[in-house]
């Protein structure tokens, strides 16, 4: 496990980190803030980091060219203040935090095969990736914090600050720093080297989407979990109070219009969004992480 009394030593991964970031061309405007705060971050962004935007393009919006005027105009700024950073990513399907993986990994795929003959690829399986939402305004330590735990960490572990146990259909919630979990999620950002994601992640993901096992939208937090979990890879929460980085911290700055309080009441109407996916995890299991093993 990271040890705490190095977090506040200067240390960073030689290898580069991708940040992966979904949202929606209508709710562009009102992400403003959160975007420039994954830029404006403590952490100190080197050659081969990127910020990933994949936007999503619903038909709303390609009728209504008022509200795309705006947005088009704040991305424009984006690509252009931001050049060797942001990378916009425009995609026209919605598959959650899921989105965000497959994109990255899409990206990175490309950047590595587009490397002139007799250099090195630019990302290896070491490259992290740390994919969060649009609806968290992130604390400015999160991106620092997230690549400072992943780079003491000597088990090639998940870490993100929140998840939670599955027993009997009953939810457990984990903070605790270094606590295991069965579902990690995506809310409170999540870092993973690439490497974790070996050749059969988007088999894996097609397969459920074909199948109608469960949908990604609303669960896709339980479908990449289980991917981890059938990789045996460990999942663990990351709880730094002094740079701000706990469930508590990130669940209050919840920034999106229309949002139900901030307390655990509101927190429960999210689990229950994921009763079905639940049922399936609790009750199919074994069966479920036998996908395509």
């Amino acid at each position: 496990m990271a040890d705490l009394n190095l977090l506040d030593d200067d240390k960073s991964s030689p290898y580069p980190l991708v940040l992966s970031i979904k949202t929606y061309m209508s709710n562009i405007n009102s992400s403003k803030e959160i975007i420039l705060g994954l830029i404006h971050q403590t952490y100190t962004y080197k050659k081969n980091d990127k910020i990933l935007i994949n936007i999503v393009t619903d038909n709303e919006v390609k009728e209504n060219t008022s509200s795309v005027s705006p947005a088009m105009k704040f991305v424009g700024t984006l690509e252009e203040e931001y050049a060797d950073l942001i990378v916009i990513n425009y995609v026209t399907y919605d598959w959650g935090n899921v989105t965000n993986i497959v994109e990255a990994l899409i990206y990175i795929d490309k950047m590595n095969n587009n490397t002139s003959e007799g250099c090195s690829p630019p990302y290896s399986h070491d490259t992290r990736l740390i994919y969060c939402e649009d609806k968290i305004l992130y604390p400015e330590t999160m991106v620092d914090t997230l690549n400072v735990i992943t780079t003491l960490d000597s088990d090639n572990c998940i870490w993100g600050a929140t998840g939670f146990d599955i027993l009997n259909m009953c939810i457990t919630l984990r903070k605790e720093h270094g606590r295991l979990v069965e579902v990690i999620e995506g809310y409170g950002g999540v870092v993973v080297p690439i490497g974790s994601f070996v050749t059969d992640f988007l088999d894996y993901i097609n397969f459920i989407r074909d199948t109608d096992i469960i949908l990604l939208l609303n669960s896709s937090d339980i479908v990449i979990s289980n991917y981890f979990s059938k990789q045996k890879i460990p999942k663990k929460i990351a709880r730094i109070d002094r740079r701000d980085y706990t469930f508590d911290s990130i669940w209050s700055r919840i920034k999106c219009d229309g949002c139900a309080s901030k307390n655990m009441h509101s927190r429960n109407e999210v689990w229950e969004a994921y009763v079905d996916a639940i049922y399936l995890l609790s009750g199919w299991k074994e069966l479920y992480l036998q996908i395509l093993c």
